[in-house]
């Protein structure tokens, strides 16, 4: 026992007095090297306690705050759509696949995401985009009919943040709005409506 480890702190010691030993319990004021000042629980007095009879002590562990709720709802999709633009020729090609698991059994553990977009413009370059998950951070929803998802994942290997938006909008298809940052600068956005299913459920 050190004069400061344990001073301001609730403690049990556990008291040896001849054939008998006694529990004592309350905040400790001070320590010295021969004996320890305790503020009772019971009657509120000081009292002086000589280490040598002290056989034990019990710490309480310290309270910690709850770890924040990150699921409010689950969240299962699968989507996607291949837009072909003509003219010109050859044609543009913009295709958007999500693959989403989020927050299974309300928790973020064995949560999954897959994002790919691609774009084909004649005369530039080819747009690639795969986003692959690293942590979710936030799921709200609403009403089991939308939900804001915000997160990491990697994109093209880099470490970014993304905010996805997902809503039902009828029988086989749903609107996807996602928003990826790396840097601090936004690299895409992308808002369309997918052919797939999505199916969000409250926690």
């Amino acid at each position: 026992m050190t004069n400061t480890a344990f001073k301001n702190k609730r403690v049990t010691l556990i008291i040896k007095s001849e054939a008998n030993c006694c529990q004592l319990t309350g905040c400790v004021l001070d320590v010295q090297e021969d004996y320890v000042v305790l503020l009772d629980n019971n009657t509120s007095r000081r009292c002086w306690v000589v280490i040598d009879c002290i056989c034990a002590m019990k710490v309480p562990p310290e309270e910690l705050p709850p770890l924040p709720e990150i699921c409010e709802c689950q969240i299962q999709g699968l989507g996607s759509i291949l837009a072909i633009t003509l003219p010109p020729i050859p044609p543009i090609i913009e295709y958007t696949l999500i693959n989403l698991n989020i927050c299974p059994n309300c928790t973020p553990e064995n949560s999954s995401l897959e994002y790919v977009y691609t774009l084909f413009i004649p005369n530039q370059p080819l747009v690639i985009i795969f986003l692959e998950l690293e942590e979710i951070t936030t799921v709200d929803c609403e009403n089991e009919e939308e939900a804001t998802i915000e997160g990491t994942g990697l994109v093209n290997e880099e470490d970014c943040e993304f905010t996805l938006e997902v809503s039902e909008e009828g029988p086989g298809s749903f609107i996807m709005d996602m928003t990826i940052t790396c840097g601090g600068e936004i690299i895409h956005e992308r808002e369309a409506e997918l052919e797939g299913t999505i199916n969000i459920t409250e926690c």
